[in-house]
């Protein structure tokens, strides 16, 4: 591994890990660096964002639940949700090709940028957030 691609992993980690604090997606960063940098193949990049992943998301949990912000009947269901995405993409991934990662993130991320720029947001009522 090259000083280049160090210095551009440090930096992939730094700026995902400020993107993540604040709510926007530090996997996507993350992911984008690690595979633009050559250093890791998509599948092996998705690893390295869902290890990054967990401890941010056990912090922002225990955040959100100090200041009463974890709404308690949504938790269970999307849970279940999740595990079964979880097992299914478990059993999935081994049997699909490279590309259908590298193409699939690509495609992705080119549709959230088209829709955040051509379609407008409508922004919910300012609610006050419980103490």
């Amino acid at each position: 591994m090259t000083i280049l691609q160090i210095l551009l992993l440090l930096l992939a980690g730094f700026v995902s890990g400020i993107a993540a604090s604040m709510g926007l997606g530090g996997g996507f960063v993350l992911l984008l660096l690690v595979t633009w940098a050559d250093t890791l193949s998509a599948r092996s990049g998705g690893l390295l964002n869902l290890l990054f992943f967990l401890p941010v998301a056990a912090f922002s949990i225990w955040r959100h639940h100090q200041h009463g912000l974890i709404v308690r009947p949504v938790v269970k269901p999307a849970a279940w949700g999740g595990l079964l995405g979880i097992l299914c993409g478990f059993f999935l991934a081994p049997l699909l090709p490279e590309a259908f990662f590298t193409k699939g993130f690509g495609f992705l991320s080119l549709a959230l940028g088209v829709k955040e720029l051509f379609f407008q947001k409508q922004q919910p009522p300012k609610a006050e957030s419980p103490k």
